[in-house]
């Protein structure tokens, strides 16, 4: 996988990923961490829809979601106490 597409519904304050195996266009790139481990830097992805970054960081266990011919992951955001 090189990267990954995120996608934001508001309505349902969730956050969906589409892994990727080429590149394209609005994607954002794979950090590698190792052989089988990886991560993004999501911050632009988080200002974009006005995300407050401390008022949802959390880990979240994501679900899968067919959507059309293609499998997305999806999170629903939920607040943290902080």
């Amino acid at each position: 996988m090189v990267g990954v597409k995120l996608m934001y519904d508001k309505a349902k304050n969730a956050v969906g990923f589409r892994f990727l195996k080429q590149k394209e266009d609005g994607m954002i790139g794979l950090k590698r961490l190792g052989k089988d481990s990886a991560y993004i830097n999501a911050k632009a992805f988080l200002g974009m829809y006005d995300i407050e970054y401390k008022k949802f960081s959390n880990r979240y266990l994501p679900k899968e979601v067919n959507s059309g011919d293609k499998k997305i992951l999806v999170i629903e955001l939920k607040e943290t106490m902080k």
